[in-house]
């Protein structure tokens, strides 16, 4: 089964297992993960307690109105958020064991002050996608939404990847389908309770599992922090 019927209305979804969805004027989709395996190993690289740099990327095919896309990052409580100043679309290509070919790769960065950072890593975090102006189509099928995002923290010579819970979608807008109707496109088989792409922390490196396009965009990333150096 991968057209799911969806009651349009306003509320948070769990859109974690779908592979694309249609976001309206304003409406974040909001992944949410935590810094636990930075939190892990930051006294023994000697690291700040919390993550004072994150880097994101997040895979996509068919964006509309590249030019209006905001990110945020935002506590789990929603009391502090800082946006990214820095958001960048490029077209990429994703090889991958179920996807392979040309995507838009949406990319950003961001430095933290420490209480900043400490109001924001204490508990889980977020990191929220919106569109400006305009309905912009977002998902890399038959990939889940989760399994397109990659993010990655960092502080001193330590960086890992964050460890993804899910994604949620609020306000709901309509999710369309391949004819356009209002539907959820889903995967055949929705992953288990439990976090997402759990990574193995190391110094100075971002180490993402979840499979071959993680990895893939993990490079990639690791490509993009190596730019800015």
């Amino acid at each position: 089964m991968w057209l799911v019927a969806l009651p349009v209305c306003a509320g948070t979804i769990d859109v974690t297992s779908l592979t694309q969805v249609t976001l309206g004027p304003g409406d974040p989709l909001a992944f949410t993960f935590s810094a636990s395996s930075y939190l892990a190993h930051a006294a023994q690289y000697q690291a700040p307690a919390y993550p004072t740099g994150i880097d994101f990327l997040f895979a996509t095919t068919d964006l509309v109105s590249a030019g209006d896309i905001t990110v945020e990052l935002e506590s789990g409580d929603g009391l502090t958020s800082v946006a990214f100043d820095d958001v960048a679309v490029s077209s990429g290509w994703v090889q991958g064991a179920l996807y392979n070919g040309a995507a838009e790769i949406v990319s950003g960065s961001l430095d933290l002050a420490p209480d900043i950072a400490a109001a924001i890593f204490s508990g889980p975090a977020v990191v929220a996608l919106s569109s400006a102006a305009s309905e912009v189509t977002v998902g890399l099928p038959p990939y889940g939404l989760a399994q397109s995002m990659v993010v990655s923290l960092s502080g001193g010579g330590l960086g890992v990847g964050a460890v993804l819970y899910g994604v949620s979608l609020e306000p709901a807008p309509t999710i369309r389908g391949a004819a356009g109707d209002a539907l959820l496109n889903a995967m055949d088989d929705p992953p288990e309770n439990g976090p997402q792409n759990v990574p193995e922390a190391g110094s100075g490196l971002l180490l993402a599992g979840g499979g071959a396009l993680l990895l893939a965009l993990g490079a990639a990333l690791k490509r993009l922090r190596r730019g800015r150096i």
